[in-house]
């Protein structure tokens, strides 16, 4: 961040940090948890308890935030994210984790767009804060990921856990110092209902038809690849565990270094860079169920992927902080944290059925879908945001 940055964007973007470093740290322990102890089941519980809140509830807060929010809903949500997760900590048993999950997840159904909301309300330059709301998601799942791994490695569950609320009760003061009354523009009197968005983001002002199919089918596929991947890269090239988590770390290098790419990016028009930018993630994961490379060539290929992933989800973000009014933000996040939702649930789902025996030719499909959503966008100009 620049000096220019302002102070009250600074604390948005470090509020937004500490919490995705919590939710990946939790994820991990959690995960790794209920692999250790052989319990698949487990894993599609905590999967539903924290996607199924968001799925059902996440429309309705997006419209809460555009409609109804009161400035200290999102503090006080936070505050109480951090309590159950003292509480987890206290009971470290398998009801006290779903019930938490649930909690935590239904809490962030309700208040999740109010975030990127103060962002685009005190930024300045919303290319380069979508680019470092990209930057922060990459590094905080890198660090996150880490430390909880070592932690849980070092069987530090309790620890993690009340690291994890100690950095949500942290980033509840920053959201009390931001969160304020005339913060959160609201509109006056309630016009559209919660689906608004939906109709935002494949309007021809913003993605249009053609590029709201390529936001589906992109966050499909890489869905799908995100099961199956594990499958190929063990099973067909015998990758080990050391060797698999590094190249996939380069994955999540490439994000950083796209989000930092994405700044460079002409502004006016974004349609075209966002679906190049995908379909560099498709062509990345064709390439590799294709080609089956070593282990050296998939982390480079890897790295150019999650370049394309990084620039796609900086634009995502700056095209929508830049174009959608603010009072209308709260539903556009929320119809865009929707789709990504469902997609990851029909990914999952597709992967955990036949990951573990069609993995590659569900790798070449999953490259092929958003390749083909990708090519339809761009020969398509009449149906493409005119953006």
């Amino acid at each position: 961040m620049t000096r220019s940055t302002p102070f009250k964007l600074k604390l948005v973007l470090g509020a937004v940090f500490l919490s995705s470093v919590s939710e990946s740290m939790i994820s991990i322990a959690f995960g790794l948890k209920a692999a250790a102890e052989g319990q698949a089941n487990l894993l599609s519980a905590l999967l539903l308890a924290s996607l199924l809140p968001q799925v059902l509830l996440g429309l309705w807060g997006g419209k809460l935030a555009d409609t109804a929010i009161r400035w200290w809903w999102w503090p006080l949500a936070l505050a109480f994210q951090s309590l159950i997760y003292c509480a987890i900590a206290a009971w470290t048993i398998w009801p006290a984790i779903i019930l938490g999950t649930l909690a935590v997840s239904t809490a962030t159904a309700l208040v999740g767009p109010v975030a990127r909301k103060l962002a685009t309300h005190y930024s300045t330059d919303t290319q380069g804060t979508g680019s470092w709301l990209s930057m922060i998601a990459g590094l905080a799942g890198v660090l996150g990921l880490a430390v909880g791994g070592l932690l849980v490695g070092q069987g530090l569950v309790q620890a993690l856990l009340l690291a994890s609320s100690l950095a949500l009760f942290c980033v509840a003061l920053l959201a009390f110092a931001v969160s304020t009354r005339d913060a959160l523009v609201v509109e006056a009197r309630e016009t559209k209902g919660a689906l608004l968005g939906f109709r935002i983001l494949s309007s021809p002002q913003l993605l249009g038809g053609a590029g709201f199919l390529f936001l589906v089918c992109c966050v499909l596929g890489t869905s799908l690849d995100d099961v199956v991947s594990v499958f190929v890269l063990t099973g067909y090239l015998h990758l080990n565990e050391t060797v698999f988590g590094l190249v996939s770390g380069c994955w999540a290098l490439g994000i950083i270094m796209g989000s930092l790419l994405s700044a460079k990016i002409p502004a006016h028009r974004p349609v075209l860079p966002l679906v190049a930018s995908g379909m560099l993630m498709g062509a990345g994961i064709f390439s590799i169920a294709w080609l089956l490379p070593t282990a050296l060539g998939t982390a480079g290929i890897y790295l150019v992927a999650g370049a394309g992933n990084g620039i796609f989800i900086s634009l995502m973000n700056s095209t929508i902080m830049s174009r959608v009014a603010e009072n209308q933000q709260g539903r556009a996040w929320a119809a865009y944290g929707w789709l990504v939702k469902i997609c990851l649930l029909l990914g999952y789902l597709a992967g955990g059925l036949w990951g573990s025996t069609v993995p590659r030719e569900l790798m070449l499909t999953s490259g092929s879908i958003v390749l083909g959503a990708g090519a339809f966008a761009l020969v398509i100009p009449r149906l493409r945001g005119r953006v």
